[in-house]
């Protein structure tokens, strides 16, 4: 039910009380452990999944020059940016990137501390999910 007297201003929206906070530190270590308990899902003496580290999770998909072999390290595109640099495209997912640069663009899926390494070492420019202009300046590569 909404508040028929909200607060009049963001100070005293800051500054009223919390209605369910917890009232001290034994309180607040019951709620932490009861939010971060283990899942009922997983099966008594059965080992909870591996957590994975975060560069397993965090991949992004870059266009290459072409495709890389099991064996072989990709070598990325890169792209002229508007201030005449040399830019990386990014992709958060493989479907942006085959509608924005066709089907039939060569990409690696790579992880996110690989690409910060080889930015930050090589002074290369990135641009997140772009829309890329073709050699005679039109819209889409695709």
């Amino acid at each position: 039910m909404a508040d028929p007297n909200p607060p009049s201003s963001l100070d005293a929206l800051l500054n009223q009380s919390t209605p369910y906070a917890p009232e001290d530190e034994n309180e607040r270590a019951r709620r932490l452990a009861a939010a971060n308990a283990p899942s009922s899902g997983t099966p008594a003496g059965e080992a909870p999944p591996r957590e994975r580290h975060l560069s397993e999770l965090s991949t992004a998909f870059v266009p290459t020059m072409q495709e890389a072999g099991p064996n072989e390290r990709p070598r990325y595109q890169l792209r002229e940016m508007v201030d005449g640099t040399a830019g990386l495209a990014v992709y958060t997912s493989l479907e942006l990137l085959k509608e924005r640069l066709g089907a039939d663009q060569p990409w690696a899926e790579a992880p996110l501390i690989e690409l910060l390494y080889i930015v930050g070492r090589d002074k290369i420019g990135v641009v997140l999910n772009p829309h890329l202009m073709t050699e005679d300046g039109r819209g889409d590569a695709s």
